[in-house]
């Protein structure tokens, strides 16, 4: 029998060993939260100061999350656009009826609207329970915080493991690391502008500096389209030049990703209830990420050219529309930044592909105005539409009363052995868009004389106009 002085005595020992041993455990928990802490800001230093990159950043924070919580998964989410999305994941997703941690939907969803961790155990069966209750070393632990930065919640961090709930630490320490992955994502972020806005003015420096080099409209649209596709990363892009006679939108060559038989189908008529169309008229871009189920769309192209988004840009000079630039099949969708980028090139390009256009057509007027050949240009039913002065005096008509006639009533021309030619040299260059080669012909002029042409030669003339075929004819006598 012990004396109640030794009772007393072997309680007080008892009661200070189990101090001295919560004590240990306190200082154990302590050295092992000082020791992770100390790896995890090591690291987060390292992500911090090696990466540029900002998904290299979201996936090395992934990582971390998981390392320090000893969890299977982990996953960031960002908030953009009013949305929450999987910014990056980590580990092996488990199998099963075990749900996802990137598609962890509502969880998450209360992170970001509380600011407040949440911390639970997900069954096999999908149901959730509290953590440290009945049923956790039977399900998964889910563990979310949120991403904090200033005043504002902008993302959340999960991860989820088996085998029972995270503990205390483990909560606060994640919810710690939160404070600072936030921070780090927005340095990412800012990186990233500042990268899209060097590439956007070295584009932009590019194209300015190949104005004063190109001479044709093929040069200026093969450097655009080329230069597009490669600052936005998208599979095709095509320009498409309103036809001022019958307000068609037509496909122009060269293109990105789409051939040139494939470019000369793309027309839309003005009536056409169409998204290029809509664009030219308002002067707002159209943007798609889901092109195959977007009913403002014409479902033809979007079938035909295989596009799963579509990011279409007007051209306008003022209050006049030039056409529209068509992107499609981007990876990952098109964003607003590229929405921003195309629209600024559309505007440069506008005024280039005008101003070329305008020399194009100069090109021929300057011809025409100054040879002493005698010009006749004719549309696509072969009546006159223009004549130069040489060709006036040659043949006795004036430009008025030319116009609108049959060219071979204009200009009749007669063989050898004076039989009326079956065809028209420009009515033959018209129907085979071929050249003729040196004969030697007569005609007749208006007063009837017949004059014989030594050195004729006729062709085509490039018209950037889809809509009128043109020829021309130089006779010199």
């Amino acid at each position: 029998m012990h004396t109640p002085r030794e009772i007393e005595i072997a309680q007080a020992i008892a009661a200070q060993t189990g101090a001295a041993i919560r004590l240990a455990r306190l200082y154990a928990q302590s050295e092992r939260r000082r020791t992770q802490l100390q790896d995890a800001l090591r690291q987060f230093g390292s992500v911090l100061a090696s990466s540029t990159d900002l998904a290299a950043t979201l996936d090395g924070l992934a990582e971390l999350a998981a390392g320090m919580t000893k969890a299977e998964v982990s996953a960031v989410f960002r908030v953009r656009d009013d949305r929450v999305e999987v910014a990056a994941a980590w580990g092996a997703e488990p199998s099963g009826a075990v749900p996802s941690v990137t598609h962890a939907g509502s969880r998450v969803e209360r992170v970001i609207a509380s600011g407040e961790p949440v911390h639970l155990t997900i069954l096999g069966d999908g149901r959730e329970v509290p953590s440290g209750g009945r049923g956790d070393a039977a399900g998964w632990a889910f563990l979310a915080v949120p991403l904090i930065l200033g005043d504002a919640v902008v993302g959340a961090l999960a991860v989820t493991r088996r085998g029972g709930p995270f503990d205390p630490d483990e909560i606060d320490l994640l919810a710690t690391f939160g404070r600072g992955a936030a921070v780090a994502i927005q340095r990412g972020e800012i990186l990233e502008a500042l990268e899209r806005r060097v590439v956007e003015l070295s584009g932009l420096q590019r194209l300015a500096q190949a104005i004063a080099t190109i001479s044709s409209i093929e040069e200026t649209l093969d450097h655009l389209v080329r230069s597009i596709a490669t600052l936005l990363n998208a599979e095709r892009c095509v320009v498409l030049l309103l036809q001022p006679d019958t307000g068609v939108l037509a496909g122009r060559s060269p293109a990105v990703g789409i051939s040139p038989e494939t470019v000369a189908t793309l027309s839309i008529p003005p009536e056409a209830d169409s998204a290029s169309l809509r664009a030219l008229s308002s002067g707002e871009p159209f943007v798609s990420n889901a092109a195959r189920s977007d009913p403002a769309l014409l479902k033809a192209w979007v079938t035909a050219l295989n596009d799963t988004n579509i990011l279409i840009a007007p051209m306008r000079v003022g209050d006049a529309p030039i056409g529209v630039i068509r992107v499609s099949n981007k990876p990952g969708g098109f964003e607003a930044d590229d929405v921003r980028l195309l629209s600024i090139f559309a505007g440069q390009a506008a005024v280039v592909i005008q101003n070329v256009m305008l020399f194009e057509r100069e090109q021929p007027e300057a011809i025409i105005r100054s040879t002493s050949d005698a010009i006749l240009i004719v549309d696509a039913a072969a009546n006159v539409v223009r004549m130069n002065p040489a060709a006036e005096r040659l043949t006795g008509w004036t430009p008025s009363a030319a116009a609108g006639r049959p060219v071979r009533d204009v200009l009749t021309l007669r063989v050898r052995d004076g039989r009326s030619a079956t065809m028209h040299p420009l009515e033959w260059v018209l129907r085979n868009e071929s050249h003729i080669p040196y004969t030697e012909q007569e005609f007749r002029t208006r007063d009837g004389r017949e004059v014989e042409i030594s050195r004729p030669a006729t062709r085509t003339f490039p018209a950037w106009r889809a809509s009128r075929a043109s020829a021309w004819a130089s006779c010199a006598t």
